[in-house]
């Protein structure tokens, strides 16, 4: 049985089994998408296979009694995934991201 627990700084990040997980369902929901245009966008990411295999698990649940497409992936591929998503909710995720990153550059400088 897995562990999995909801991050406290968003809620689309999840920890499971000890590493950082996203659900394209959660993402869909995070950003005001429809799951199925997650699900193309990740199908349709421009990547190698190595890395997509690494960072996107296809996986199926249930919807209406027939089984549909997810995918669980790393926090390596959600950053691929989001930033290539626009609008003002995309937006406020990547200015984020773009802070923590000057954070951790800063804290490395300083050292």
């Amino acid at each position: 049985m897995s562990n999995q627990k909801p991050m406290h700084s968003d809620p689309v990040l999840t920890v499971q089994d000890g590493k950082v997980t996203a659900s394209s369902r959660d993402i869909a929901r995070k950003f005001g998408k429809r799951h199925r245009d997650v699900v193309r966008a990740i199908e349709g990411l421009d990547c190698s296979p190595k890395f997509k295999g690494r960072n996107f698990a296809p996986l199926k649940f249930l919807y209406r009694g027939q089984a549909s497409p997810y995918y669980e992936m790393t926090r390596d591929g959600f950053s691929l995934l989001c930033m290539g998503f626009t609008g003002r909710k995309a937006a406020i995720w990547k200015e984020a991201y773009i802070e923590a990153f000057n954070r951790m550059e800063e804290t490395l400088l300083q050292e």
